[in-house]
């Protein structure tokens, strides 16, 4: 079966994957079939500090994402399973996407992303859930890493969308089962034209990593008080 083939059929997932929002995601069904599950760089302190001297990294192009626990996992399980889990877990139904599906890092010295807290609106909508409601009294983590500059291959979005145009002319069997490049598939799209990172256009700040290759984190999360 094709890999273009198997997008529009249901996969069997592993049972990591198909928990919290990666359920009858495309966006993970495609990149488990490409078998894109390389591990970030983990580095203790020292290391991540010497790191960045020698890649001219500056504190200010640290990236950071804050993680809430789920139903089914705590935040530090999450992270855990994004730094050294066997398999790369793509988020992003739930809570939506503004340039694609993977882990949305922001670059801001290293500080919480807002996402370690609900919202007053978004905490009445969980505990409208009972198998969600656990969550919100449970700790959240942000990992801190910086972009590795071997092995990140950025795409903005919007030049994605323009490129993927030219692209499609020549791969129609991919847009005739996914469509034109959006938010929901623009991942696929960066995957298939040889990128693993889109740049947010209104917010160049914001990185989508869609292969965890491209990152290089500190050991260490930082826990935020529940909410």
């Amino acid at each position: 079966m094709s890999i273009v083939a198997s997008l529009s059929e249901q996969i069997d997932l592993p049972k990591i994957l198909k928990n919290g929002d990666s359920f009858n995601n495309p966006v993970q069904s495609f990149v488990y079939i490409l078998g894109i599950n390389s591990k970030p760089i983990v580095l203790k302190y020292e290391q991540f500090l010497e790191y960045m001297r020698k890649n001219n990294i500056s504190l200010e192009n640290i990236i950071s994402r804050s993680i809430m626990s789920n139903s089914l996992l705590t935040a530090k399980e999450i992270c855990d399973q994004f730094m050294f889990g066997e398999y790369n877990f793509i988020a992003g139904r739930y809570f939506g996407c503004q340039c694609g599906l993977g882990a949305y890092f922001r670059e801001n010295g290293g500080n919480p992303t807002g996402y370690d807290r609900l919202s007053v609106y978004s905490q009445k909508a969980f505990k409208m859930h009972d198998n969600l409601s656990s969550c919100c009294s449970k700790a959240s983590h942000t990992m801190i890493g910086c972009l590795n500059p071997l092995t990140a291959r950025i795409v903005d979005y919007n030049a994605l969308v323009e490129e993927s145009k030219f692209f499609c002319k020549t791969h129609g069997k991919l847009h005739s089962v996914i469509g034109n490049c959006k938010p929901s598939n623009a991942s696929i799209y960066a995957l298939a034209m040889g990128y693993n990172v889109i740049q947010d256009s209104e917010r160049p700040k914001d990185f989508v990593i869609i292969d965890r290759s491209a990152v290089v984190l500190f050991e260490e999360t930082i826990e935020s008080s529940p909410i």
